[in-house]
């Protein structure tokens, strides 16, 4: 049988082929596998490829058995074309993202360059970019999810689902995912069903898996194509590395339940990858693992992120360090590392930092009681600058822990004024809750803002407080309560207005009488008072003082100097015998900021109102009392505290 040969057109390849098989082409001009462009001839005969067809050649006069052209693409040639699609992919991605309106979306769209190619690589990144910006609008604003244009962006990613490329059909997912799209839910299912086709072709990589379950899951938890993708998972446990784990935690948020399957593997491995995180995994397997309490064994897999995520410090941006310390925050865990970190970053980038940032530092130190005053000191200097743009959350994140850590800035002046004039003229943009916690706050350091207490404290606020229920936070009403007292005791020429119901409530915890002396300090102080002042009788506990304040004892003397008895609580004499009151408070530390001397602001108001009231007030801090072993010691101790100008010879 005589050779049959054939020349491509394109290359001017000559093929010779003797058997009826298929015959396969490497074509090295052909960028693109274009099937109508492929030719190829035989003596002056042009034979056109089309859709692979079957070529029947003659031979000697007789017609030989069919033969199907088959092009190949050059390898090299391809993934040229393959890296020009995706250079054009993330330009086109980045004209999108440089748009921050719909309109600009659409004049984009109407560009003939992006019409030639791309069309539905633009529709997809088109259709995220507007559902970003929608999202980024209050939910009454969303209108443009009811225009045709949008409408019609969802309609040809529906109908060309299976043309897109994986990396075009995870961004069409992650757009469904951002909210319910009631308006194209025809999409929402159109991608869930494709998505099922390819997961169960296995066209996923490990990485790829997690981010289509994270989206999936997110949409609609209860499909069983989610449980498939936990099994590829399991399957494919070895390729989970460092790289992608991150993706890995976000794909497990989106599950009702973690397999068991993956519980411990989980643990394992996140243990043998952390120190190989960067910093943008590191924050995002701490979000992820403040929601996964429950599911995993996350407070252990926290505290080993713990000991390298403060050595990003630096390297974090806002969001991600709003994540770390979220997370901090969410486990109670403190690490003065951390602190030392923050106390060398924070100071030089404040006034650069987002203000979620800024307030997420703030709150971080309110929730762990910790004074930094470097950092204190430049968060009061930036909000001088920059509080106008602070939405009021930010401010009153920024503003409470000064009060509640007893801390007043160098700049407490310009502070103050600046805070007074914000809340002068956007006092109606704050929750009357926020105002209340506040001003408290400014109280708590002695500064009150006369001018908006009127405001909180009077019936009409209460209503708005009480709500529809009817009730007030406990808390809130504390505050109001002891707010009130302050201005009454600090500021007497102030008049205020009453609240309608009087909060008959102690404003500090008050630990039952069966538990009161749990506390081996409590019962060693008693002791202790009990030896200085002669006798029990003499002495009162956990009592509640007509301030609504809770004093740990309390000590009377009349006019002579000498203690009056009680008997059942009540004193034996009557009130106008008594000429003086002692209160003895016993500080722990929860009553200091950590790790040091340094009083709370609630501790310091209280102290101050007292002795306003005119009590004489006795602070046995516990690294004073507790330092004593003996009881001649501690006698020694609570006599110079309680009549600290009388001498006692012996013990």
């Amino acid at each position: 049988m005589a050779s049959r040969l054939l020349t491509c057109v394109t290359c001017g390849t000559r093929l010779s082929h003797n058997s009826p098989k298929s015959l396969q082409h490497l074509c090295q001009a052909s960028s693109v596998i274009t099937k109508s462009r492929a030719q190829f001839t035989r003596d002056a005969t042009t034979l056109d490829a089309t859709t692979i067809p079957s070529v029947a050649l003659s031979t000697g006069g007789k017609r030989s058995s069919k033969i199907t052209v088959v092009l190949l693409p050059d390898i090299r040639v391809s993934e040229e074309t393959v890296a020009k699609n995706e250079g054009d992919r993330l330009y086109l991605k980045h004209k999108f993202e440089s748009c921050s309106t719909v309109k600009q979306v659409q004049k984009l769209l109407q560009n003939a360059d992006l019409k030639d190619g791309l069309s539905l690589e633009a529709t997809v990144i088109a259709l995220y970019t507007i559902t970003k910006l929608q999202m980024q609008k209050s939910p009454q604003d969303r209108t443009l999810l009811h225009q045709d244009f949008f409408k019609g962006l969802c309609r040809k990613i529906v109908n060309n689902t299976g043309h897109l490329s994986t990396p075009a059909f995870i961004l069409s997912l992650e757009s469904a995912n951002m909210f319910n799209m009631s308006a194209a839910d025809y999409l929402q299912s159109a991608l869930i069903a494709e998505c099922t086709l390819r997961v169960t072709r296995g066209e996923f990589d490990i990485s790829e898996l997690f981010q289509v379950g994270k989206f999936l899951g997110h949409i609609q938890q209860d499909l069983p194509i989610l449980e498939q993708i936990a099994e590829d998972v399991a399957e494919k446990w070895e390729e989970v590395d460092d790289k992608n784990i991150a993706g890995l935690y976000g794909f497990l948020v989106a599950l009702p339940r973690v397999p068991n399957e993956l519980r411990s593997m989980l643990v394992q491995k996140t243990m043998s990858v952390t120190p190989r995180l960067s910093p943008h995994d590191l924050s995002a397997v701490a979000k992820s693992l403040t929601r996964l309490q429950g599911n995993v064994n996350s407070l252990s897999v926290f505290l080993r992120l713990a000991r390298f995520a403060y050595k990003y410090v630096p390297r974090y941006t806002d969001a991600e360090l709003c994540d770390v310390l979220d997370a901090y925050i969410h486990f109670g865990h403190h690490d003065w590392s951390l602190t030392k970190a923050l106390e060398q970053c924070v100071p030089n980038r404040v006034f650069t930092m987002h203000p979620s940032a800024v307030s997420k530092v703030m709150d971080y130190f309110s929730a762990k009681r910790v004074l930094s005053k470097p950092i204190f000191d430049a968060v009061a200097e930036s909000f001088v600058y920059n509080a106008e743009s602070f939405s009021p959350e930010e401010i009153a994140s920024q503003i409470v822990p000064y009060g509640q850590l007893n801390y007043l800035p160098p700049n407490a002046y310009r502070f103050s004024e600046k805070v007074e004039e914000l809340l002068m003229a956007r006092f109606h943009l704050f929750p009357l809750e926020m105002m209340v916690n506040m001003l408290y706050s400014f109280a708590c350091v002695g500064r009150i803002p006369l001018n908006f207490v009127n405001r909180v404290c009077s019936p009409y606020a209460e209503m708005q407080l009480e709500g529809v229920s009817g009730t007030m936070d406990k808390e809130i009403h504390k505050k109001l309560t002891q707010l009130m007292l302050a201005v009454e005791l600090e500021c007497p020429q102030f008049q205020t207005q009453r609240l309608m119901k009087k909060f008959s409530q102690p404003l500090d915890p008050q630990v039952p009488t069966p538990r009161f002396f749990e506390h081996p300090t409590m019962y060693i102080l008693q002791q202790s008072l009990t030896n200085v002042l002669g006798g029990r009788q003499y002495l009162r506990h956990n009592v509640m003082l007509p301030s609504g304040y809770i004093a740990d004892f309390e000590v009377q003397l009349d006019k002579e100097g000498h203690v009056l008895s009680y008997n059942n609580g009540y004193l034996n004499e009557t009130e106008e015998a008594v000429d003086k009151r002692i209160v003895v408070c016993a500080l722990f530390p929860h009553h200091f900021c950590m790790d040091t001397h340094h009083l709370l602001g609630r501790q310091v108001m209280k102290m101050r109102h007292l002795k306003l009231l005119g009590y004489q007030v006795v602070q046995v801090p516990y690294f004073e009392f507790g330092v004593l072993k003996t009881d001649q010691t501690r006698g020694k101790y609570i006599h110079q505290k309680l009549f600290p100008t009388t001498y006692k010879f012996s013990w």
